[in-house]
């Protein structure tokens, strides 16, 4: 049996992201798949994959608004990577600023 590792407990919910990757200044969009205080894993449109270590901003569409403000951006840092498919990649990430995410929601 694994031994999960995470420090925090996890709610499952898809909610709309938007991700800002500042190695190649760009936004791509994606989705939630669970979210906790720490974390989340999401899967993400972009054609550049992403790799463990690399960081990005992470903005949830908690509301449903249309547009998500640039200070609303979490910042994090990739940890876990999953297979690449049909151009959607699956992340686990750990955000940077534990309080971030409540000032973002």
């Amino acid at each position: 049996m694994e031994h999960d590792r995470r420090l925090h407990p996890r709610v499952q919910i898809q909610k709309p992201v938007k991700v800002y990757i500042p190695s190649t200044r760009q936004y791509v969009g994606g989705a939630t798949g669970d979210v906790s205080i720490g974390g989340v894993l999401l899967e993400l449109h972009s054609a550049r994959p992403l790799n463990v270590g690399d960081r990005i901003d992470v903005g949830v569409a908690w509301t449903g608004a249309p547009i998500l403000a640039g200070e609303r951006l979490i910042p994090s840092r990739v940890v876990r990577v999953h297979a690449r498919r049909d151009g959607v990649q699956r992340l686990a990430l750990s955000f940077m600023e534990r309080q971030a995410l409540a000032a973002a929601a």
